[in-house]
């Protein structure tokens, strides 16, 4: 009978102490800390579009989420000297597409 206790004790402990799905979707470990997940790792329009003027200068005029070449990026509309123009940040990396 005790065996039997115990065992049902270190299966109990298991289940608290294992992140359930919704956890896990969320993004949360099982001690409640965040993990990071490679898929989910992706820059912000505000990022994206701080990059873009950073290395093309000008004013930014829209910023969009679409896909280039079959991946997540962000357009970045800037306008330059009285031209628009768009530049492409890969929303994985931060990297200019163009």
């Amino acid at each position: 009978m005790k065996s039997l206790h115990l065992f049902v004790a270190l299966l109990l402990g298991a289940v608290a102490i294992t992140p359930g799905p919704a956890a896990q979707a969320a993004g949360l470990s099982h001690n409640g800390t965040l993990f990071r997940v490679a898929e989910r790792q992706e820059i912000d329009a505000d990022r994206a579009a701080r990059i873009a003027r950073e290395v093309r200068g000008g004013r930014v005029l829209d910023v969009r989420r679409k896909e280039r070449e079959g991946r997540p990026a962000w357009r970045v509309r800037l306008l330059d000297q009285g031209r628009v123009r768009n530049v492409w940040v890969d929303a994985r990396s931060g990297r200019i597409l163009d």
